[in-house]
C-alpha cells in the first residue's frame, strides 16, 4: 500500500482512503502469503508468478495497457496459467479465512 501511494504520487495521482477502501471491495483476495499464510513469495513464482496472478484478475485490467517490453498487458498475461490453484485461487473462489 505504501508503494502504491508513492507511485501514486508520482505520476500526480493521490490515492485517497475512499479509493483504497473501493479498490479493496472490488478486487477479491486470491493470494495469502507469509505471514498471513503458510504459502512464501517462492510458492508464487512455482504457481506461475506475477503474470499468472494478473492473468487471473485480468477481468478487471485495462489490458490495453502496454508493459515495459513494449507488449500489451493482454500478450503478456496471456500464455501465463496458475500451475498451482492452491496458491492462486480463482477470482470466483477468493480467499477466505479458512485457507492458509
Amino acid at each position: 500500500m505504501l508503494h502504491l501511494a508513492a507511485l501514486g504520487t508520482e505520476l500526480g495521482y493521490a490515492l485517497t482512503f475512499h479509493d483504497w477502501d473501493r479498490i479493496g471491495r472490488e478486487t477479491p483476495l486470491i493470494a495469502k502469503f507469509k505471514p498471513a499464510a503458510a504459502a512464501s513469495l517462492s510458492d508464487l513464482g512455482r504457481a506461475g508468478g506475477v503474470p499468472a496472478l494478473l492473468n487471473t484478475l485480468s477481468p478487471l485490467l485495462d489490458l490495453s495497457t502496454r508493459t515495459v517490453y513494449g507488449m500489451t498487458l493482454a500478450q503478456a498475461v496471456a500464455s501465463a496459467p496458475v500451475l498451482r490453484p492452491d496458491i492462486i485461487w480463482p477470482t470466483g473462489e477468493p480467499a477466505r479465512a479458512v485457507r492458509g
